[in-house]
C-alpha cells in the first residue's frame, strides 16, 4: 500500500524503513505486529508506523496519533510520526489508507493532521 501511495504522489524512493529487523548478532527480532510497517521520508521530515493487533470485537478497531521521533542530524533530525494502531478489516484498511494519503501530502502539517484524526474519531 505504501509503495503505491508513494508512487502516485511522486515520492517513490522517499519512504524507507527505519526500524531494525534483527539483533546485533543477526538473530531476527520477534514479529509482534509493532510495527507491521514503518517508514520515514527525509524530504518530508515525516515518519509512519502501523501497529496491527488481534481483534477484540466485531467493530472497527483503529486509532491514530502523531508522535515525535528524534533521529540524529545525519539521519534526518526530528520528525513527526503518524502512528496507526488497528485490527485489520476492510474498513480499518480503508481508514488507514486515507490517513496515509493525507500524511504523505507535503502540504499537511502536524496540526492539520491532528484535526483529521480527531474528525475520524468523531465520525
Amino acid at each position: 500500500m505504501l509503495d503505491d501511495l508513494a508512487a502516485r504522489s511522486s515520492q517513490r524512493g522517499d519512504w524507507r524503513r527505519w526500524q531494525r529487523r534483527e539483533f546485533l548478532d543477526g538473530t531476527p527480532m520477534p514479529r509482534d505486529g509493532n510495527p507491521i510497517l514503518d517508514a520515514r521520508s527525509r524530504p518530508l521530515r515525516k515518519a509512519i508506523r502501523i501497529i496491527q493487533l488481534a481483534p477484540e470485537s466485531d467493530s472497527v478497531e483503529i486509532a491514530a496519533w502523531i508522535d515525535g521521533l528524534d533521529f540524529s542530524p545525519a539521519d534526518g533530525g526530528f520528525m513527526d510520526e503518524l502512528v496507526i494502531s488497528l485490527s485489520l478489516s476492510r474498513e480499518s484498511a480503508r481508514v488507514a489508507r486515507g490517513l496515509l494519503e493525507k500524511w504523505m501530502d507535503p502540504g499537511i502539517s502536524r496540526e492539520r493532521m491532528e484535526d483529521v484524526i480527531r474528525d475520524i474519531g468523531n465520525g
